[in-house]
């Protein structure tokens, strides 16, 4: 009510009709008192009823004019919050349920039945990077593998070179 208010009248006229509110109430509480309680000096008393809402009005209304901006503030600052966060849901990307992946080659099969690498489809279907390395197994494996090629390589050099020597 009070945005609405301020935003209709702007400031000072918000302020007039406060404290035109707050007169014409405090004039009324007044009379009413004397009247209650029959007071002689009734005329001094109705002079302050009618003076302290013209000081405390105003000052009452620019507070609650840079409280409302305060809170203006803090709501579009939590809309640009939602927003973004909004914005990163829909970036997210997550893999979830069962995968169908190949028991030999380790391939999965995407969604439109193509078989892919596991890294091109979880590249595809998260926001995971891959950095390549071998892990001990695998680097005994390939050095078992190079070793035997070596070795072939060498025992086929030298039936080469016989060959050669014999003829």
């Amino acid at each position: 009510m009070l945005r609405e208010m301020l935003r209709k009248l702007g400031f000072v006229g918000a302020t007039l009709v406060f404290t035109a509110t707050s007169i014409l109430f405090s004039v009324g509480i007044t009379s009413f008192l004397i009247y209650l309680f029959r007071l002689e000096q009734g005329g001094l008393i109705l002079v302050i009823a009618t003076i302290c809402p013209s000081i405390i009005a105003p000052v009452a209304v620019g507070v609650f004019a840079r409280l409302s901006e305060r809170l203006d503030q803090s709501y579009q600052a939590l809309d640009k919050v939602k927003r973004e966060l909004e914005g990163a849901l829909v970036r997210v990307k997550q893999l979830k349920g069962l995968l169908p992946i190949c028991a030999y080659c380790k391939k999965i099969r995407d969604d439109q039945g193509y078989w892919k690498k596991v890294e091109a489809y979880i590249q595809e279907n998260s926001e995971a990077e891959f950095t390549h390395g071998i892990c001990p197994d695998c680097v005994r494996e390939q050095i078992k593998k190079d070793s035997e090629g070596i070795r072939d390589t060498i025992k086929g050099i030298r039936e080469g070179i016989r060959d050669i020597g014999n003829s």
